[in-house]
């Protein structure tokens, strides 16, 4: 680029210089233009060069190091090069330029040239003017569009970053609470966290706040530990081996025989009587009692001071003290399961059960 551009202007040179005979083949006109042009180029191209200064400069601040930065910036500072070298030639051609132009003849400077051919050279000119701004104008418009697509993909990626990190700390949360729960292997408790209670908001992660066989069987132990402690999850197991439980986004009360709406609740089979683990969650969107299309089920939740935990209008899950059953399909079931023997026998291996042991975490 560099080459081509000094050996236009020292042809230029070379025809001020020669003998007169060489002189006709342009005029002082001529050398204006061609001066006025080239003053034009390296204003736009100083401009250019500014932008992309500005540009490097903004990114050095940020102190960002990523691949794609060092790609961007590399871009840039090859650009910025070969601004500057453009630069220096116009600089060069312009002091040589206006040398030939103060040179020429002052007689020549002020010729006439036909209306015909002044109207053709100013329309020419226009022209060229219109080319040379047109392809600035959409060499701008590219490098724009070209740096509002980098930004995007920027916050395309650091978005996703910050959702894999937001995600792998609550999962790695939950799977350091569940750390404490006896009923449940290493693996279980991943697949809990990740099968079970995935999407579920734990800010402070899961603390074991109840545990029957230390605190006691009874219902008033089970309140006395659980009630006003916000969400929690109830894990269970019966001395089948089965293992299962639910999750509630309310708290437990002593509240005698209500009922209360949750329709984030739902319970949970992890280990079948036959020792088959499922991890099947039981939501209430196809329950005897949910209707497709309800808001929210009247029957998720009941407190009785004379229960511990207890789910559905069934109940689907009871616990108390020596009377524990499930009658699931009655609010739970998830279009799986409708009222009935199946039903019942469907958590533990028949509707009524003894506990092994059972545990609550709270989810504040």
């Amino acid at each position: 680029m560099a080459t081509h551009a000094q050996s236009s202007t020292v042809t230029l040179l070379s025809k001020g210089t020669s003998n007169n005979s060489s002189s006709s083949t342009y005029s002082t006109r001529d050398v204006f233009k061609v001066l006025k042009d080239k003053k034009q180029y390296l204003k736009d191209t100083s401009n250019a060069l500014k932008e992309i200064n500005i540009l490097l400069d903004a990114f050095e601040v940020s102190g960002k190091k990523s691949s794609l930065f060092k790609s961007y910036t590399s871009d840039k500072s090859t650009t910025r090069n070969e601004l500057n070298e453009l630069k220096s030639i116009l600089e060069i051609e312009i002091e040589n330029l206006e040398l030939l132009y103060q040179t020429r003849p002052l007689h020549e400077r002020h010729e006439s040239k036909s209306k015909e051919n002044q109207k053709n050279k100013l329309k020419d000119n226009k022209q060229l003017k219109s080319e040379s701004s047109q392809e600035l104008e959409t060499k701008m418009k590219e490098e724009q569009e070209k740096k509002l697509k980098y930004q995007k993909k920027l916050k395309e990626e650091q978005e996703k970053k910050n959702k894999e990190e937001q995600v792998k700390k609550e999962l790695e949360s939950k799977i350091s609470g569940l750390k404490d729960s006896t009923l449940l292997s290493q693996k279980q408790s991943e697949r809990l966290a990740t099968e079970i209670l995935n999407g579920i908001p734990t800010p402070n992660g899961l603390k074991l706040i109840f545990k029957a066989s230390r605190d006691g069987f009874s219902a008033q132990a089970f309140h006395s530990k659980c009630d006003n402690k916000g969400s929690t999850v109830v894990i269970v197991k019966a001395k089948t081996g089965a293992v299962f439980g639910g999750y509630t986004s309310i708290s437990w009360t002593s509240t005698t025989g209500a009922f209360f709406p949750d329709k984030s609740a739902f319970l949970f089979s992890l280990v079948s009587a036959d020792k088959v683990e499922r991890f099947t969650k039981l939501t209430q969107q196809y329950g005897y009692y949910f209707k497709i299309g309800d808001n929210s089920s009247q029957y998720s939740i009941y407190h009785n001071p004379q229960y511990g935990p207890a789910f559905g209008a069934g109940h689907d899950l009871h616990i108390a003290d020596n009377y524990n059953y499930a009658n699931l399909g009655h609010s739970y079931g998830d279009g799986i399961l409708t009222p009935g023997s199946t039903a019942q026998s469907y958590l533990t291996g028949s509707q009524y059960f003894q506990i092994e042991d059972y545990e609550v975490f709270s989810l504040q």
